[in-house]
């Protein structure tokens, strides 16, 4: 038998449920229990007086029942969700990588420059290997090209040894077709028994006037340098002016090649010696501070003690102790310590920075 008390509970938790979890509510023994239709707003007495009995354990179970959660019988069957959302997020390396990509800058010329620069870096890998492949200049000239000699007429600004310099004056006249300019290329190669450095950086670019038109100008600035065949060391450095063309294929040719400026050293021997470890060797901050250098100190300090490579750091030369040797006062890049070295004589320096203060005070 279900009691009265039992009954009037379970028609509670139908009411507060809205017929939601009418089925969760059963009798003891599994029979459901009886149900009762109230009028709206009108509770029974029974009901009531129900309210000020003692809270049984069926009471208990029907409202666990409204949380879903059955304490009778088998527990229902539930599904379970795991939400594990995923974001695409942009590192700051990728903002700074689209920032510094030129083809996506609205300004042309960057676009043009970084490609040129390309076509150059492709020329300075080629004449870099051993030995020199100066085939490779062939390869960016146009059917149409035309150019200026690239040594013409040397004149000699120093011929003593260990150092010679020379000076190129530039020719005008277009004297030279492809195959002409690549003989010309390889004897200017050819004073080298290797290259160590073929540097061709775009300094300047002009754009036509004409939208249409597909030439461009570019100064280059070159610098090739390498142990000679007659000599230690050979460098010749100086200024071309390029006329570009893009071809039907987006590719980019050389039309017009114009030397500017030349100038060729050759030294017979070394010409600088690095002598910091003995002059300064003794010192301690050298040992471990300046011999560091700034990266290792920026890839190594927190970040919050402003390193920072752009700052005023170089070198002042003077006589502190009027002594008649010139002392130096090194300065360091900002959050590192500056540096005041005295001259002992006899190539000798001691770091003095610690002794002496600074000839000014903040206010």
């Amino acid at each position: 038998m279900v009691s009265g008390q039992t009954i009037s509970e379970c028609r509670r938790a139908e009411k507060l449920s809205e017929g939601g979890m009418r089925a969760a509510c059963q009798a003891p023994g599994g029979a459901p229990a009886p149900s009762s239709k109230l009028g709206k707003g009108v509770a029974p007495k029974r009901e009531r007086r129900s309210r000020q009995r003692p809270v049984t354990g069926w009471t208990v179970s029907c409202l666990v029942c409204l949380l879903g959660v059955s304490a009778i019988g088998t527990e229902p069957k539930r599904d379970r969700y795991v939400l594990s959302p995923s974001y695409e997020v942009t590192s700051p390396e990728q903002k700074l990588a689209e920032s510094v990509n030129a083809s996506k800058d609205v300004y042309v010329s960057e676009v043009y420059t970084e490609q040129i620069v390309s076509k150059l870096s492709e020329l300075s890998r080629a004449l870099k290997e051993s030995p020199p492949k100066v085939a490779a200049v062939s390869e960016i000239l146009a059917d149409s090209f035309r150019a200026t000699p690239l040594k013409a007429q040397e004149v000699a600004l120093r011929r003593a040894p260990p150092l010679q310099l020379f000076r190129s004056s530039p020719d005008p006249r277009l004297t030279h077709d492809r195959t002409s300019f690549a003989e010309e290329f390889q004897s200017l190669i050819a004073a080298y028994e290797r290259i160590l450095t073929a540097e061709f950086e775009v300094v300047g670019i002009t754009l036509p006037s004409d939208p249409n038109s597909s030439l461009i100008e570019t100064r280059i600035h070159y610098n090739i340098v390498g142990p000679g065949t007659d000599s230690w060391r050979v460098q010749q450095t100086g200024e071309w002016l390029l006329e570009w063309s893009r071809s039907t294929d987006e590719t980019w040719l050389v039309r017009t090649w114009r030397m500017v400026n030349r100038i060729r050293a050759a030294a017979s021997r070394p010409l600088f010696v690095d002598v910091s470890e003995q002059a300064l060797g003794a010192n301690r901050s050298y040992r471990g501070q300046l011999r560091r250098g700034a990266d290792h100190w920026r890839s190594t300090l927190d970040g919050a003690i402003g390193i920072d490579a752009y700052s005023h750091h170089g070198v002042s030369v003077g006589d502190i102790d009027n002594d008649g040797d010139d002392d130096f006062y090194l300065s360091q890049a900002s959050g590192l310590p500056n540096r005041l070295f005295r001259n002992d004589g006899g190539f000798s320096f001691t770091d003095v920075s610690a002794g002496l203060a600074p000839p000014w005070s903040p206010t």
